[in-house]
């Protein structure tokens, strides 16, 4: 007999979602959709035609050049900072009104309940180490997971080396992800996932006054430090040029057309922005055999659905992107990058604390953050913590 019992406040705004998130974290992402489909073709044309615009705007943002990050990591220049907070505002403030309206309310909670599953075996702890080793990663080797495919699209010099130390990575961390896994999971499942949760109120009520209040951060670092003051192109090179062929766009743009992407990402794929995932996808095709499947299981999940293969064929489309929009621009392979060795390390470690971290800058930052999530708050901070405490140490040492 159906219970007649009143529904609380908290289950009627969906605050308590928490308790629902179990059912979808027990089928891993590959199960959902496996076979061929005309879906499964939407989906991947909008993973590709998402990946492009990323990429696109990545490259006329310049944050993809390592000298940007190093720069940022050691508060010298924020064009990383204005793009990722540009990028972060907009997606948080599409994601809230997602929550909102009764018809696209649904796909939300499922690609919430979707980023909850990717990380429903991991704590504080593992997410904070995970994300410090990905944030040292960056500041040796000047780039992140998601921006590697780029990088490679513009012609930055070793970046190879990048990918080869990420796919090492990827290995590696496959391998010993059980013990990582036994010794930093928490002892007790996390209550509340979400900021809102917390607090007991609808997302948009608090995200409202958060990304308000990033805003007013990006602008003050804009009034601060303009942008044309910041570019290694002269302003004179900006003026007269058809869009493409401008070496770089403002901040803001480049960060807002980021943050749009997660309307289409979770209205047609059920998923939010990331990029770590695809290499475990990519690596899984040789090494899921019956030979290995006992060595390391933790790849046997990535191997087959859409849910997976979205996030190569938008790491694929990215790179595309930013080759288009370099080669427009006549600065493609103009971009000083870190040596072979250097390249190698900086790959590995950037994939291996991603991994570990349950995702890496735009998995945690742009959309864990946007979602309100508290644990990609905690990664967030441990990120930049550990890029910075690295690059500081790398400066002494050079």
């Amino acid at each position: 007999m159906a219970s007649t019992r009143p529904r609380t406040r908290s289950q009627t705004n969906g605050t308590d979602m928490g308790t629902n998130f179990s059912r979808l974290e027990a089928t891993p992402p590959a199960s959902k959709e496996n076979g061929f489909s005309l879906m499964t073709v939407l989906k991947g044309s909008v993973a590709a035609l998402c990946g492009l615009v990323f990429g696109i705007a990545v490259e006329k943002s310049r944050v993809f050049e390592p000298a940007v990050v190093t720069n940022q990591m050691l508060f010298r220049k924020f064009i990383m900072m204005k793009v990722f907070l540009t990028s972060l505002t907009v997606g948080m403030f599409f994601l809230s009104v997602l929550a909102i309206l009764p018809f696209t309310r649904k796909k939300y909670l499922l690609s919430r309940a979707a980023f909850v599953g990717s990380i429903n075996k991991k704590g504080y702890f593992g997410i904070s180490i995970g994300a410090f080793i990905l944030g040292s990663g960056m500041a040796v080797v000047g780039t992140c997971p998601g921006l590697v495919g780029i990088q490679i699209g513009a012609g930055v010099h070793n970046a190879v080396f990048t990918l080869a130390g990420a796919l090492a990575g990827t290995v590696l961390y496959g391998l010993m992800e059980p013990y990582v896994t036994n010794l930093t999971k928490p002892s007790t499942p996390i209550k509340y996932h979400f900021l809102y949760q917390l607090m007991g109120s609808p997302p948009f009520i608090v995200s409202f006054p958060v990304f308000s209040i990033l805003g007013i951060v990006v602008f003050s670092l804009e009034m601060m430090y303009p942008w044309h003051d910041e570019i290694a192109v002269h302003s004179s090179d900006l003026v007269g040029k058809a869009v493409l062929a401008n070496p770089c766009w403002h901040p803001y743009l480049c960060g807002s057309l980021i943050g749009c992407l997660q309307v289409p990402l979770v209205l047609i794929l059920g998923d939010t922005l990331g990029g770590s995932r695809c290499y475990c996808t990519v690596m899984s095709q040789g090494i899921v055999n019956n030979s290995m499947k006992k060595l390391s299981p933790y790849f046997t999940k990535f191997k087959k659905g859409i849910a997976n293969w979205w996030q190569v064929v938008f790491i694929g489309g990215s790179a595309l992107g930013s080759y288009l929009s370099a080669t427009a621009s006549g600065q493609y392979g103009t971009v000083e990058g870190v040596s072979p060795g250097v390249a190698s390390l900086g790959g590995l470690m950037i994939i291996f604390g991603a991994r570990m971290a349950g995702g890496c800058t735009s998995g945690h930052g742009l959309s864990g953050v946007g979602l309100l999530n508290m644990t990609s708050m905690a990664a967030v901070a441990s990120l930049f913590s550990g890029g910075i405490v690295t690059a500081k140490l790398l400066q002494l040492m050079s």
